[in-house]
């Protein structure tokens, strides 16, 4: 899945795509150039070939060029790049979060003809030829003129088209252009594209929020639940095991059985699943096949509190029976604690590595936003 966001300059593109890594681990648009840079040459040779040898798609371009009256070399061959963009997307799996797509790029191409608007009925064939074989979804950042030039005047690094100009000048331009991306807008839900629209002015935690969102819209069915001891995994799994009608698996249970790695495997070649734990030598078999992984990362002291409290109540419990067994001792148990803060360290750094990006990655950092996920699941 695509997830481009899209506004004018100044809306808040590349601050929401950083704020949307902290919840789902996704490929960016330098990951997709470095990919489709690392196939051979004559992949990518037959790859444009067979992208460009469909007359309508090329015939698409033309069209739009004759009927938006562009007729600017330069112009034209952009066009024609973002034929060749296109094709880097369908070559790459998993979920894609671009700051700089499609759309923007032929916001850009028409801003650049001094083009205030274009007729939706135009451009949506252009559109779906771009995004065809795509399942694309296009997050439009909605802000008005007076937000993005003072945001823009205020930034020091940018590299669009109106950085560096004065804060009345982009402001003027902005005012002229404000048709441009609500036209381009109307083209894409003409093409068929999914289109959500977010209040650019929102705090970037909130319209992080519903980005993140926006990209778990399908319910789902292989799902990894990892965590430090004590973040509350198991309670998490039986939940969404009841809700979403998945055998729950729990991996401390099936370590204690033999051929426990072999059991993993028969496990996740199935389609549907919750596997509630983690261990390293099944890490890769479970994480590859999961279309999403659940991080409790919840902070250190929630951690600690719920480690004391379940030992506490483990305590009291096996006083009132009696029970002959040894009893861990609190030392032996919050011997666990620098264990469980090297875990939420490796989880970081494992979840967001390349190898497993074929997976939603949904990191939560309180109950708080569990709870608030679990809503949105059952809800779709």
């Amino acid at each position: 899945m695509v997830v481009e966001l899209f506004g004018v300059p100044g809306s808040g593109k590349s601050t929401l795509a950083a704020a949307v890594a902290e919840h789902v681990a996704f490929s960016t648009r330098h990951d997709v150039a470095g990919q489709w840079q690392r196939q051979p040459i004559l992949r990518k040779g037959l790859a444009l070939a067979a992208d460009h040898a469909r007359p309508w798609r090329v015939g698409a371009v033309l069209r739009f060029a004759v009927s938006a009256r562009i007729a600017r070399p330069d112009s034209l061959s952009r066009l024609s790049r973002i034929l060749a963009k296109s094709c880097r997307l369908r070559s790459v799996k998993g979920a894609i979060l671009l700051d700089q797509g499609l759309l923007q790029e032929l916001w850009s191409v028409l801003y650049a003809a001094h083009k205030t608007a274009v007729d939706p009925a135009v451009a949506a064939p252009l559109i779906r030829a771009i995004y065809e074989g795509i399942d694309a979804r296009i997050v439009y950042l909605e802000v008005d003129a007076e937000t993005a030039s003072g945001r823009i005047a205020d930034r020091l690094h940018g590299n669009s088209r109106l950085d560096g100009l004065e804060a009345a000048q982009i402001h003027e331009d902005l005012v002229r252009t404000s048709a441009l991306p609500d036209s381009l807008i109307e083209a894409a839900r003409l093409a068929g594209i999914k289109v959500q629209s977010i209040d650019g002015s929102l705090p970037t935690r909130a319209a992080a929020d519903a980005i993140a969102a926006s990209m778990m819209t399908a319910t789902p069915r292989r799902i990894s639940i990892v965590g430090s001891t004590g973040s509350g995994k198991t309670h998490l799994a039986r939940r969404l095991a009841t809700g979403l009608g998945l055998k729950l698996y729990e991996l401390d249970e099936l370590r204690r059985k033999p051929g426990f790695v072999d059991a993993v495997r028969k496990i996740v070649a199935a389609d549907e699943w919750i596997i509630d734990g983690h261990y390293r030598d099944v890490r890769n078999t479970i994480w590859k096949r999961a279309d999403t992984v659940i991080w409790l990362n919840y902070p250190a002291s929630t951690i600690i509190a719920q480690l004391f409290r379940r030992f506490a109540g483990k305590r009291r419990h096996r006083n009132d029976r009696r029970e002959p067994r040894p009893q861990a001792t609190w030392s032996a148990r919050f011997g666990r604690i620098p264990k469980t803060l090297r875990e939420r360290r490796e989880y970081g750094r494992l979840l967001r590595s390349p190898e497993y990006r074929g997976a939603t990655l949904v990191e939560l950092r309180s109950r708080e936003d569990a709870e608030e996920w679990l809503n949105h699941v059952f809800a779709s």
